[in-house]
């Protein structure tokens, strides 16, 4: 169970640090144009981990809004579930647990900031010259 969790954390950071990335890569020629008007390094990696952590966050919400709908789909459908060795059914509930939400849209944001990390460090070492050839 923990060995699952580990991966699917590592798919996550995976997944963000390209995002973060690719968003880096395609906006070079703005980062030397934030640069070229004295924006300094640490500048742009405030900004890169400040989009990760509104990414991580409208993430979170929006993934916990959709676990809470299809929690209660699934309890609204009554699906029976008929374990071995029983001689009724159980209706499959799934119960409401704030903490857990809570927990998941907390993960996502740190998750996100990690993720951001290397890409927001790497654009902050971008040469302003070499950034604004992008441009053209």
């Amino acid at each position: 169970n923990l060995l699952i969790e580990w991966i699917l954390m590592l798919l996550v950071l995976l997944s963000i640090a390209n995002t973060v990335g690719m968003a880096v890569s395609e906006r070079t020629g703005e980062i030397g144009t934030v640069r070229a008007l004295g924006d300094t390094g640490s500048d742009l990696i405030i900004q890169f981990l400040t989009e990760g952590l509104v990414l991580g966050l409208l993430g979170g919400i929006i993934g916990s809004l959709f676990g809470f709908g299809l929690s209660h789909l699934v309890t609204a459908s009554e699906v029976p579930l008929i374990l071995p060795g029983s001689s009724m059914p159980m209706l499959v509930v799934v119960d409401f647990v704030p903490g857990a939400y809570l927990s998941a849209v907390l993960l996502t944001c740190v998750a996100s900031v990690l993720a951001s990390l290397v890409p927001a460090y790497r654009a902050s070492k971008i040469k302003i010259v070499e950034a604004l050839r992008h441009n053209t």
